[in-house]
C-alpha cells in the first residue's frame, strides 16, 4: 500500500479499481461495481465505480457516506430519493461534453499528478489575490491550476491559445438534497488573452459567471430549470466544438465529507482519490484529510505536464503528493 500512498503519479492507484471499468461504457454492465483490495501489509482499499447515467458526484458521495454509516450502525436508514426524473426527464440526444475533450486512442500521452493545497497555503493564496471579496478555496485553487496549465500550454505551443474551462453547479437545494441522479448545471469561463488568466482577473470572472448562473436559476420555476440547464450545456458544447479554445474540464467534490463521513468501522480513510479522468486537460478537486485543504488531481498532455510541474508559482502554494514529482 505504501507504494501507492507514496507516489505522486495517480496512475499507480489504478490497481485498486476493477481493470478497464472506470470511465468506460456501462452498456451490458452493472451500474455499480465495488472492489475490496487487501494488501500484504494489512492495508485495505475500497473502490467503487457508479455509472454517470444514474448519479452525479454529489449522489455518489452521498451513497458512499450512507454505506459507511450503515456499516457502523445497522439501524441507520438511508434516505435517497430516486426521483430525479421528475425534475430531469429522460431524453435522447442531449448534449455530451466528455467526447469533445476525450481522446481514448491517445490516453497513453496524458498523465495525472496530484497536488495538495494545505489550508495555510490556501490562506496565503487568497491573500495574494487583490480586489476580490471572499474568494473560496475552490475558486483560488482552480484559478491557479488553470493559470499554470495555460502557461505550460503557451510555452509548449509558442503562443497563447484562448482557453475555455467548463465547471458545474449542483442544483441542490433548488431541488431536494436527497435527490439521487444527475442534477447539475454547466457554466464556463473564457480567457482570450494572457492577462485574463492572471489570478485576480480569473477569480473575478469565476465569481461573476457563477453568481450570474445562480441568480438566474433562483428566479426560475421548477419546470424551467431543465430547459435552462440543457441550454447552458449546449452553449458550452457549441463553444467547445469551434476548436479555437484550449479546453479544461474542472470538477469539485469538496465539502462532501469524503473523509469525515466515510468511516466503515476501520477509522477514517487515510487517502481518497479518483481514477484518472479520461480527458486531455482536467482538474478534479476534493478535500484533503483535514477537510480544510484541497487535493487536486490534474491530467494534462505529458509534454505540458513536464512544464506544469516545474511552475514556480504552482510550487509556491502546493506540494506534490507525496512530496516529489517524478
Amino acid at each position: 500500500m505504501s507504494e501507492i500512498l507514496n507516489n505522486s503519479s495517480n496512475d499507480v492507484a489504478d490497481v485498486v479499481f476493477q481493470q478497464d471499468l472506470p470511465w468506460c461504457s456501462t452498456l451490458n454492465r452493472s451500474p455499480l461495481v465495488v472492489q475490496l483490495s487487501h494488501f500484504d501489509c494489512g492495508g485495505i482499499a475500497v473502490s467503487a465505480c457508479m455509472s454517470h447515467k444514474i448519479a452525479d458526484g454529489y449522489s455518489f458521495a452521498k451513497f458512499i457516506n450512507d454505506w459507511a454509516t450503515t456499516a457502523r450502525h445497522v439501524d441507520f436508514k438511508p434516505s435517497p430519493q430516486f426521483n430525479a426524473s421528475t425534475f430531469f426527464p429522460l431524453m435522447d440526444g442531449g448534449p455530451n461534453i466528455l467526447p469533445i475533450n476525450a481522446s481514448p486512442e491517445s490516453q497513453q500521452q496524458h498523465v495525472s499528478r496530484m497536488y495538495n493545497f494545505s489550508s495555510s497555503n490556501l490562506r496565503r493564496l487568497k491573500n495574494s489575490i487583490t480586489g476580490i471579496q471572499n474568494p473560496t478555496r475552490v475558486e483560488v485553487a482552480t484559478s491557479l491550476i488553470h493559470k499554470c496549465g495555460a502557461t505550460a500550454s503557451m510555452e509548449n505551443l509558442g503562443f497563447f491559445k484562448p482557453s475555455l474551462m467548463s465547471q458545474v453547479i449542483n442544483l441542490r437545494p433548488l431541488i431536494p438534497l436527497d435527490t439521487t441522479g444527475n442534477a447539475a448545471c454547466c457554466y464556463s469561463t473564457i480567457a482570450m488573452t494572457e492577462n485574463e488568466i492572471q489570478l485576480s482577473n480569473y477569480v473575478a470572472q469565476l465569481q461573476k459567471v457563477k453568481q450570474q448562473v445562480r441568480n438566474e436559476l433562483k428566479n426560475l420555476d421548477m419546470n424551467q430549470i431543465v430547459p435552462y440547464a440543457l441550454g447552458k450545456m449546449k452553449g458550452v458544447v457549441d463553444m467547445m466544438e469551434k476548436d479555437i479554445f484550449d479546453i479544461y474540464l474542472s470538477t469539485s467534490v469538496c465539502n462532501f465529507g469524503l473523509y469525515s463521513k466515510n468511516n466503515f468501522g476501520w477509522g477514517r480513510p487515510i487517502k481518497v482519490t479518483y481514477k484518472k479522468y479520461p480527458v486531455k486537460k482536467s482538474i478534479m478537486l476534493f478535500d484533503d484529510p483535514s477537510e480544510e485543504g484541497i487535493d487536486a488531481l490534474i491530467t494534462l498532455p505529458e509534454d505540458e505536464m513536464l512544464i506544469f510541474q516545474k511552475d514556480k508559482e504552482l510550487l509556491e502554494f502546493t506540494s506534490p503528493i507525496p512530496g516529489t514529482t517524478k
